[in-house]
């Protein structure tokens, strides 16, 4: 487990409440290996976690939501580093961490996209995780996770709710893959008209030179030519002068 403070963010809030849709409340099957559990948290983890934090251990029933919220983001989101997955993967991944624990999750991670399964999340996994389309990387970690179920000698007892459990964390995660999407392309065509609106950054910051207006030439001044002098007026100017 990494040794690192766990990794929290806002998709851990939006996430944890599907996680526990899933898990249910108290149930202590006898099929179960892992024996008394409350909402996904069983009594041994539970116990582990109350050692740690030098707490009396108890009853995992007696589970509180902040010592569940803990125990979700220290235990099964932090050390498959869910919060550097792309939307929708990390969850796909977190509810498979959950249901059978990081390794396994991080594991079947790895597998499906194609690089060395070593169970721990390094640079070459998260690069591997952001290169891939992240419909395809959902579909192959959903499938990985059925054909392990299905490899489980209680396949027989929980195999229908295993089953319906990974078809909605499919289903979810490629709807949010596809909002996402979307929401990325309508603020991209946003941010293209504004700057299609705006003069361009190079004008704003060197403005072309501006040509100056010509200024005519002054022209010469125009002799007026008098118009013809009918005879009368040409008599009188004559006794005139």
């Amino acid at each position: 487990m990494n040794s690192e403070r766990p990794i929290t963010s806002n998709r851990f809030a939006v996430v944890l409440p599907r996680v526990l849709k899933h898990e249910g409340r108290f149930s202590d099957h006898p099929r179960d290996p892992g024996g008394a559990t409350m909402k996904g948290v069983t009594q041994r983890t539970y116990d582990a976690f109350r050692d740690e934090h030098h707490l009396p251990r108890q009853p995992v029933k007696r589970l509180s939501h902040d010592e569940l919220a803990q125990i979700y983001a220290g235990g099964y989101w932090g050390p498959p580093h869910c919060a550097r997955l792309p939307i929708g993967l990390d969850y796909a991944v977190f509810d498979w961490s959950v249901n059978s624990g990081p390794r396994r999750a991080v594991k079947g991670l790895q597998r499906a996209l194609g690089v060395t399964a070593d169970g721990v999340v390094g640079s070459v996994t998260l690069a591997a995780a952001k290169a891939a389309p992240p419909e395809r990387s959902v579909n192959r970690l959903c499938d990985r996770r059925l054909g392990f179920k299905r490899r489980l000698p209680t396949w027989a007892d929980f195999g229908r709710g295993w089953t319906r459990r990974v078809e909605d964390v499919r289903s979810t995660a490629l709807a949010e893959i596809a909002k996402s999407k979307a929401q990325a392309a309508e603020a991209r065509a946003r941010r293209e008209r504004l700057e299609a609106e705006q003069i361009p950054f190079s004008l704003r910051t060197n403005p072309a030179p501006l040509k100056p207006t010509p200024i005519p030439s002054p022209q010469e001044p125009t002799t007026l030519t008098p118009p013809p002098l009918g005879r009368f007026w040409r008599a009188l100017v004559d006794l005139f002068t």
